[in-house]
Formats: C-alpha cells, sequence, structure tokens
C-alpha cells in the first residue's frame, strides 16, 4: 500500500502514509482443487456417520481494489478469502446445525472442527420445545455478530450517505 503525490498538489513533498496490514496469502491464492476436493469430502462424514444429511462449500477468491482521488492520491491492494460453511440437518427435519467462517488466509480455517460443530448444533437441537414468550437474553455467535454487522458497515459508507441511503 501506497500514496503517490500528484504532480501540481498542494503539498508536493507530504505523502500520506497508510496502514498496511497483511490481507494477502499465497497458501490461499494457491490452494488446489485436490486439497478442496480432500477437505469437501471430509466435510459431510462426520454428519454422515451421525445418520444425519450434510452440505456446505468452500469459496476461496483472490481480488486487488484500487483507488484514487482528484488531486492524484492513489492505493492499490490485493487480498485474498477463504469461506468456509457447513450445514448439518436431522433427517426427520427436527434438527439443524450451522457453522461456517471466513479469514484472508485458508490456513487459519480448521475444517474439522467447523463440520464438528455444525453436527454439535444439529444434535443438540433435535426435539425443540415450546418457550413462552417474555423477555430473553439472546449471544450470538462471532460469526453472526459479523455478518449482522457487516450489512450496517455497508449502509455507514460515505458512498452510501452521498448516494441518499440513511444507514438504518
Amino acid at each position: 500500500l501506497q500514496s503517490v503525490p500528484h504532480e501540481g498538489d498542494l503539498h508536493d513533498d507530504y505523502q500520506e502514509p497508510y496502514l498496511q496490514p497483511k490481507i494477502w496469502f499465497d497458501t490461499t491464492y494457491n490452494l488446489d482443487d485436490a486439497h478442496r476436493t480432500a477437505v469437501m469430502q471430509n466435510l459431510v462424514q462426520p454428519a454422515l456417520a451421525a445418520g444425519m444429511l450434510s452440505a456446505g462449500y468452500i469459496e476461496v477468491s483472490a481480488h486487488g481494489r484500487a483507488v484514487m482521488n482528484s488531486r492524484g492520491r492513489s492505493l492499490y491492494y490485493p487480498y485474498t478469502m477463504a469461506q468456509y460453511s457447513v450445514t448439518v440437518r436431522d433427517t426427520k427435519g427436527t434438527g439443524s446445525g450451522w457453522a461456517g467462517v471466513d479469514w484472508n488466509d485458508w490456513t487459519r480455517i480448521d475444517a474439522a472442527k467447523i463440520s464438528a460443530v455444525a453436527l454439535d448444533k444439529c444434535l443438540r437441537s433435535r426435539n425443540p420445545v415450546a418457550v413462552e414468550p417474555g423477555r430473553y437474553t439472546t449471544i450470538l455467535e462471532p460469526q453472526a455478530v459479523c455478518d449482522l454487522f457487516s450489512i450496517v458497515m455497508f449502509y455507514l459508507s460515505r458512498v452510501k450517505a452521498e448516494q441518499g441511503y440513511p444507514p438504518f
């Protein structure tokens, strides 16, 4: 990440510093089809062994984003993204469990653990019972908070505000 000064800029000798986060990972970019296939086969194995149904996906991508302003300041950054998601269902339709995560670095994703979490949620959610109306404290898991908050952040952007979209 860098700032490029524009000729004739009011501050020719000044370059605005930018943070340089580590958001590109060769381990993600080079993830081959053989490894993905092996991970996908392991995605459904625990559920099948428990007599449940399972489905999921792995998504891997590489991107580059560039921005520039009218004063010639520019910024470019490449980044990678890996997502792993699995849903497990009871064959009778009485239980369901989901788990998923995304990281820039594929090696941070523990696919076996995520599949086990989805299976555990499914098994524990079978045979639900009625709950009386009332106020209940609900604790969301980190991925749920991230998914909800990303929608809020999308609408809180400067561009959306300039386009006339209110944040809420």
